[in-house]
């Protein structure tokens, strides 16, 4: 039998092992000095509030916690340090734990591969909390789903292809409010949720192939171009009001199958306004029902911003890269009307001249990390990078109360983390937390093993 261990620690939302050890990265106390370094170690890891909640874990209003785990028959788990063991059963699926604003636990739901069915899977990717803590969790399944809570309420649902992607409602309660499907006979996945103020959820994510989007009764089909027997792959954004109830889906992407488009993160204002960012490779048509936004990849990949109106009609497109491996891997907005990415770069990139603008990155080592802000309209504002000679990586982004962006990554070797003011030196793989205030200026920075 497959057994997956699940350790789960609250009081800081990223996962640490017990006895790690932090590094504080700010100008008093890691700096240069005549070339060398020094550091002050601290005992306890970043502020809680410094942490994006990353894409399997969310906090929300009233200080709740929701963590979500794959399970394959089963998965034991430790509710807090020093507790007991606790086991839950199912069948290759998937489950929400909740806890309360003290780590304690407060209740656990699964879902996942219908017991009757001889195959599935049901990985959730991630989970996001509305104002009324209530809880959205989404992902992709094979075979055939139960997505009902119990053996008396079935919710059973067949995947159409290889894998077919879903959305799920929970109450702050836990009860299931609703579960939503779609997908066609290819590999099609939602990997990414984003809401509004005004309730709406937004769901990102790939597919191939022929697909009605309309979970409902409607119909809203849209097809990806076949190639020698196999569907070129394309990226999508879907939104539905609170209710689950359908509303929209705008695709983009290729038509050769060397067209690649990988859809990362998205975000909502409180107007509606949507943004996507991810990567691409060679030609891909960002708004196909016009067939007018064309954009091809100067190397391996580049990354794209994307922005859709509330009613899903196309705004505009940036993108930018060089000849190596770029894409962007993080969104935020602020309250002030700017748009944040954040992600990898290889070489040489004119990141501001892509935007009207000037400026030219140039990457330390085999890939660094950039932080670009750009207000509404696509206009770039500033652009900030570091890195080492090694490979470093952006993995989440927020934004602290007090309006601090907060970066989430990994790096190996040495990395300046504030041009000209701190400098860690590893030899292994690190995770870091960058904090920048509002204007772009470096202010604090964390490193753990």
């Amino acid at each position: 039998m497959r057994h997956a261990c699940l350790f789960l620690l609250i009081a800081v939302p990223l996962l640490t092992a017990s006895g790690q050890h932090a590094k504080i990265l700010g100008a008093t106390s890691a700096h240069k000095q005549g070339g060398a370094s020094t550091e002050q170690s601290i005992s306890e890891s970043p502020p809680s509030r410094w942490i994006p909640p990353g894409d399997r874990k969310v906090t929300d209003d009233a200080g709740n916690v929701y963590t979500i785990s794959v399970v394959e028959e089963s998965l034991t788990y430790r509710p807090e340090p020093g507790a007991d063991e606790q086991t839950i059963v199912a069948e290759a699926g998937s489950v929400l734990f909740k806890f309360g604003p003290t780590g304690a636990p407060v209740w656990t739901r699964t879902w996942g591969n219908d017991p009757g069915s001889p195959w599935g899977f049901c990985p959730p990717l991630n989970v996001v909390a509305d104002s009324a803590c209530d809880v959205y969790v989404a992902g992709y399944f094979d075979g055939s789903a139960d997505f009902g809570p119990d053996d008396e309420n079935k919710l059973a649902v067949g995947s159409r292809g290889w894998y077919d992607a879903y959305l799920c409602k929970f109450s702050s309660a836990g009860d299931l409010l609703w579960a939503r499907t779609w997908g066609g006979p290819q590999w099609d996945d939602c990997t990414r949720i984003a809401l509004d103020s005004l309730g709406n959820v937004y769901a990102l994510g790939s597919f191939g192939g022929r697909v009605d989007f309309d979970p409902g009764p409607g119909t809203e089909t849209r097809e990806s171009p076949s190639r020698w027997g196999d569907s070129v792959n394309h990226a999508y954004l879907s939104k539905f009001n609170s209710d689950g109830e359908f509303l929209w889906v705008r695709n983009w992407g290729g038509n050769e199958w060397t067209s690649m488009v990988t859809p990362m993160e998205c975000a909502a204002d409180s107007s509606g306004n949507v943004f996507a960012v991810g990567s691409f490779e060679n030609s891909v048509d960002f708004d196909p029902d016009a067939s007018g936004q064309l954009r091809t990849s100067k190397g391996m990949g580049d990354a794209f911003l994307i922005a859709f109106g509330p009613d899903g009609v196309f705004k505009w497109v940036r993108t930018f890269g060089a000849e190596g491996e770029d894409g962007a891997a993080a969104i935020e907005l602020d309250s002030a009307g700017h748009v944040y990415l954040a992600g990898n770069f290889e070489h040489s990139v004119e990141f501001l001249a892509s935007f009207s603008a000037s400026g030219i990155a140039l990457a330390s080592g085999d890939s660094d990390i950039f932080l670009l802000k750009l207000d509404y309209d696509g206009r770039a504002r500033s652009v900030h990078t570091w890195g080492g000679a090694s490979r470093d990586l952006v993995h989440e982004m927020g934004i602290d109360p007090e309006g601090n962006l907060c970066v989430v990554g990994s790096y190996r070797n040495a990395v300046d983390f504030d041009v000209g003011g701190g400098i860690e030196a590893k030899y292994d793989w690190v995770d870091f937390l960058s904090v920048f205030r509002p204007n772009g200026t470096f202010l604090e920075g964390y490193t753990w093993e």
